[in-house]
């Protein structure tokens, strides 16, 4: 991807996004509810693999794309602000959504003996692995060099969060447009809940298993449940805990999706099990591997985000042998 289009995605980035400005920041000057339309003009346009538009024509309202198509004068509205792109290209961007862009790697602290409980003495929860209460958007610093990566690959926006235990918090989407602050790049604050079977950082000894990491799911995901009908009921009977009002928050009033990291292909069929006992939205984010179960992807279908980091080329095997272990490598 050259400067050109590079600059050209800023641009439709920037028109866009100008339709819908971050809701916690103020506006600077005057308050105005107009709404510009721009007619972007000249650009050849990818719709879709094998259509390819030249002298292309994108007309944009209230944040809204009303016609991608072939460029004449007579299309473009009254009113309508041109932005010329000859010589350009535009095509529709990827989205990264799972990854943690901007997010600092967290740190594990040094453990002396067992810890059967959490090591903090305030009301964050029963285990240090379930942190509902984290949002990747407090703790985001921008990164402009893997920004302009992202960009030269064409990815418009990032899905990002903190990599950190079992119930990791929330994540944030972001706009890749670099030189920009933080506040004016975010899309949504909290978009999904993310999940793993991994306690990350956590000195406490629960969970020691897959079976173990499952378990304080599913108990997590009950007892929030319980803790908000409960806390409607009466709050003064039911003492406060962090990590389960953060979770009937997510999952209850916010009705956010899970995303969760599996360890293996064979996971896929933890996510299936796990999406028909809580009625919620699953989302599975696969290791590249799940070439080796597609039967049961074809019956089943879970929904999930596979990799794209392809292998090298491997040599054939001359031994037949050797050739199921060419995944283990």
């Amino acid at each position: 991807m050259n400067r050109c289009t590079i600059a050209v995605l800023v641009t439709i980035f920037n028109i866009l996004y100008a339709q819908n400005p971050v809701p916690h920041i103020p506006p600077n000057g005057l308050h105005t509810w107009r709404m510009p339309a721009y007619a972007i003009v000249g650009a050849s346009i990818i719709r879709k693999p094998g259509d390819t538009v030249k002298n292309g024509l994108i007309l944009v309202r209230n944040g809204i794309i009303e016609y991608c198509g072939e460029y004449t004068a007579k299309r473009i509205p009254r009113g309508y602000i041109v932005v010329k792109a000859y010589n350009k290209w535009i095509y529709p961007a990827f989205i990264e959504l799972y990854s943690s862009w901007g997010i600092e790697k967290p740190t594990r602290k040094p453990k002396s003996g067992p810890q059967p409980y959490p090591s903090y003495k305030s009301p964050l929860g029963t285990n240090e692995a379930v942190k509902p209460y984290q949002r990747a958007v407090t703790v985001i610093k921008p990164d402009s060099i893997s920004t302009i990566k992202y960009l030269k690959k064409g990815f418009a926006l990032v899905l990002t969060h903190v990599p950190d235990g079992i119930i990791r918090g929330t994540g944030s989407l972001l706009f890749m447009e670099p030189g920009k602050p933080i506040t004016e790049r975010i899309w949504e604050e909290d978009v999904a809940l993310f999940l793993s079977f991994n306690k990350g950082t956590s000195t406490q000894d629960y969970p020691t298993s897959l079976m173990g990491a499952v378990a304080l799911i599913r108990q997590s995901l009950y007892d929030a449940d319980w803790y908000q009908k409960a806390r409607k009921i009466d709050p003064a009977k039911v003492p406060y805990d962090n990590s389960l009002h953060y979770l009937s928050l997510w999952l209850h009033e916010n009705h956010l999706p899970l995303i969760l990291k599996l360890s293996s292909p064979e996971d896929a069929w933890i996510l299936y099990r796990l999406e028909k006992e809580f009625n919620y939205t699953w989302i599975g984010v696969g290791t590249g591997g799940e070439y080796q179960i597609i039967p049961f992807l074809k019956s089943h279908q879970p929904k999930l985000v596979i990799p794209l980091n392809f292998p090298p080329p491997v040599k054939e095997a001359t031994d037949p042998l050797l050739a199921p272990l060419i995944p283990w490598r």
